[in-house]
């Protein structure tokens, strides 16, 4: 669809575009490899959305290797610098700003105010949804869910003409179920393992709106994928 390509394409580069203004002016190493990374993703939703598959593929592995070696090396390069501005320490001129630079300097330190964005529009949204449904914490549903998401899943790969398509809505029906038990273990308090158990379930309903979606799926795809859930659950 044209119109998701378009909206993946101007987020990654708003994306791009943000964090690299933001990695430019921080303070800490750290801090400039992380959105330096952002910025990288950015361009690889770009990559995506035009269809560039292997170049994406390309493109993450060199990133995440350069960032490690960044990472490995930080500690050298700030002891050299440190070394070289005490014995060759050169003043700085003062140099005439703009309101429009001095603007964006200003907003790129403060990291464009992110968090209170993301905790004003996201976080706090997001846990009052998780706070109103509570009923998921009772047992019985939880099995009962967990048992609907594997049959779900089954019937997906094997047999998806099985699942209604509700005019075309049944993906987003399994995804707003997922999205309903994510938002629920964001809220959960009671007991670690549980809230995991809860995104386990959550993923089957992943799993399941992808396969009734996609017009093949390989059997290689889910277990990739069904491993790596695993694998952080461990």
């Amino acid at each position: 669809m044209a119109w998701a390509k378009i909206t993946i394409i101007v987020f990654g580069a708003l994306t791009a575009i943000v964090a690299t203004m933001i990695a430019r002016v921080q303070p800490t190493v750290k801090t400039q490899i992380a959105y330096s990374s952002a910025a990288q993703i950015g361009l690889m939703f770009i990559e995506v959305a035009i269809g560039w598959h292997w170049l994406v593929l390309l493109h993450f592995a060199g990133n995440a290797f350069l960032r490690t070696y960044q990472l490995l090396v930080s500690p050298s390069v700030l002891n050299y610098l440190v070394h070289h501005q005490y014995f060759h320490y050169i003043r700085p001129t003062q140099k005439a700003v703009s309101k429009l630079k001095a603007s964006f300097y200003m907003l790129s330190i403060k990291e464009w105010n992110l968090d209170g964005i993301m905790f004003t529009y996201l976080w706090s949204p997001f846990k009052w949804i998780g706070r109103q449904v509570q009923f998921l914490q009772s047992g019985i549903l939880v099995i009962i869910i967990t048992i609907a998401g594997l049959v779900l899943l089954i019937i997906g790969y094997t047999n998806q003409e099985l699942i209604p398509s509700l005019g075309g809505a049944s993906p987003v029906v399994l995804m707003s179920i997922a999205l309903a038990v994510i938002l629920f273990a964001f809220t959960y308090r009671k007991s670690a393992l549980k809230a995991w158990i809860y995104l386990l379930t959550a993923h089957l309903f992943i799993m399941a709106a992808v396969l009734v979606n996609a017009t093949y799926i390989n059997l290689v795809e889910i277990i990739f994928y069904a491993s790596g859930v695993l694998l952080a659950f461990y």
